[in-house]
């Protein structure tokens, strides 16, 4: 299901995009134009969570849901919003 809003969101053309910090940072001048600045290796932090931005708006295209495991996946979510 996530998957199929996402590519809702891109053939109907609303697609974003990528904050500086995420973007290639790789080649010679990147630093210069911003690119890679400020980023965060989550899995080098506590928990393996990082608090930044991955797209300049909130959208969530996966929403667990009260059955299973997708239960607790719900409540971890829910604790780090």
């Amino acid at each position: 299901m996530a998957i199929g809003k996402a590519r809702e969101d891109v053939q109907n053309g609303r697609t974003l995009p990528v904050p500086e910090h995420l973007r290639d940072s790789h080649y010679r001048g990147a630093e210069k134009v911003g690119r890679g600045v400020g980023y965060e290796y989550a899995p080098h932090h506590e928990g393996g969570w990082v608090d930044q931005a991955y797209l300049p708006e909130e959208r969530r295209y996966y929403e667990p849901t009260d059955r299973g495991y997708e239960a607790e996946i719900r409540k971890r979510i829910e604790a780090l919003a």
